[in-house]
């Protein structure tokens, strides 16, 4: 499976002197797109936005697969129309490579 798994926050680094200074990684500006609030609700209430985001550019049947298996599998809040408008968000924001 192609799917990334690692989905963490950091632990504090010594060397850290302030939040400022240390950027944390799962703070990331979500891309603007198509259903974004849809991926906002559905998603980032069990992952962060890195996790799908920071996926490599998957083509349009292995997002349907990933969101479907989340809602199914994880109990992601989605009906089938909001996978949809989900897996639009995902093409708009990581576009396949070509």
């Amino acid at each position: 499976d192609a799917w990334v798994t690692a989905d963490s926050r950091p632990r504090d680094e010594p060397g850290a002197v302030s939040a400022v200074e240390a950027a944390p990684a799962w703070d990331i500006e979500l891309p603007d797109g198509p259903h974004r609030d849809e991926f906002q609700t559905s998603c980032l209430i069990c992952h962060s936005a890195r996790l799908p985001l920071g996926q490599p550019p998957f083509g349009r049947q292995k997002w349907v697969e990933i969101v479907h298996k989340m809602a199914a599998v994880y109990g992601a809040p989605m009906t089938p129309d909001d996978e949809l408008r989900v897996v639009e968000y995902m093409l708009a924001a990581r576009p396949p490579a070509p």
